[in-house]
């Protein structure tokens, strides 16, 4: 399954993502680029056949101490950012911080904190303006719609029925906002259905011309690579950055926070590269990376470039075949999240947001 998942992914991705450094007329892709290296990606699609069990899906680690652990002084309650007039105050926050932890087993410490409140908050952001957009298209969620939602978070966690109330009450994590924030995700999902429409369709022709694409594609190996930009003029502390990001495994974060490069903004993501997308120097370094590695900093040209490989995909000696219903669910995922994407950006960019911090 994994490798059939992998081949989906390199057919939407195969060609997103270029180095800049290239001929990028001989491979037919546009010079559009918001990276410094790259071109930009577009959203990568990993899982499109799991897509009903996307949000949620990581089973809380047993080390994920959350227990007691506070953002914010005690009595030191406010309001940290306004959105559309909606406020978002710190227990609020405490309360996301403290589901992210229980959900990506990510550890507290100095360096993780600040990133931590800074990922959460956002994501509060986020919610309101797609509860916002939902309660002005009059789109609901029931009572067992909630119900439900919760059961089947309990039932991907292999939890026993009914603990979920009694495990936020032991991290801490207001049941309130947890409960908000499933039900948010709800109204986007039937939201974003119901403004796509039509648009979600994928006809026939396109399956059978990507399956094509897939098998033509698959001679070659892929990376899939995630990147860190640092500009060598702001790299004096980069070899310790290379040890926080290796001891607390959130690569993505870390990308979000101190990387110098546009992809920052999708935690680094590359997605899928072929031979060839890479400068020489950072493509030698990844062929003898495993997957999951972490580079040493590399420089290039003017900046420092951390590595990390995400997943990598080598030609067997027989094809892979992906079914037409696999290839179908994959595109239409594609779409679903690339509308997804494009409306909330736009509703970002129309929101009034006030930061209190």
């Amino acid at each position: 399954m994994r490798r059939v998942v992998c081949l989906i992914s390199t057919v939407l991705m195969s060609f997103s993502v270029q180095a800049q450094f290239l001929d990028v007329n001989k491979i037919g892709v546009s010079q559009d680029s918001r990276s410094v290296m790259f071109q930009e990606p577009q959203k990568t699609v990993d899982k499109p056949i799991q897509q009903s069990q996307k949000k949620s899906k990581v089973v809380p680690k047993k080390n994920a101490q959350v227990t007691n652990i506070s953002f914010f002084k005690p009595g030191d309650a406010k309001i940290m950012a306004i959105v559309n007039g909606e406020a978002i105050s710190s227990s609020d926050i405490e309360s996301y911080a403290k589901l992210f932890m229980l959900n990506t087993g990510v550890p507290l410490n100095n360096k993780t904190k600040p990133m931590i409140i800074n990922k959460v908050l956002q994501t509060a952001i986020d919610e309101k303006i797609k509860k916002q957009e939902a309660e002005k298209n009059q789109i609901t969620v029931s009572d067992k719609d909630l119900v439900g939602a919760m059961n089947h978070y309990e039932n991907v966690r292999k939890m026993p029925k009914g603990s979920l109330q009694k495990l936020l009450k032991q991290k801490g994590i207001n049941e309130a906002v947890f409960k908000q924030q499933i039900k948010t995700e709800i109204l986007w999902a039937r939201l974003v259905r119901r403004k796509m429409a039509a648009e979600s369709y994928v006809t026939q022709r396109e399956v059978e011309d990507a399956i094509k694409r897939s098998q033509e594609d698959m001679s070659s190996p892929k990376y899939r690579v995630s990147e860190i930009v640092i500009p060598a003029k702001k790299a004096e502390n980069i070899e310790i950055l290379v040890e926080n990001i290796r001891r607390d495994k959130v690569f993505n974060m870390y990308a979000a926070q101190f990387s110098q490069s546009p992809s920052a903004s999708t935690g680094g993501n590359l997605g899928w590269l072929k031979e060839g997308q890479l400068p020489q120097p950072l493509e030698a370094k990844i062929k003898k990376m495993k997957v999951g590695q972490v580079s040493e900093p590399i420089k290039y040209e003017d900046n420092f470039y951390i590595l990390k490989l995400d997943d990598k995909f080598i030609p067997g000696k027989e094809p892979q075949k992906i079914s037409f219903d696999e290839m179908k669910s994959a595109l239409e995922t594609e779409r679903l999240e690339g509308f997804s994407a494009k409306y909330l950006q736009n509703l970002r960019q129309k929101s009034v947001i006030e930061f209190k911090g």
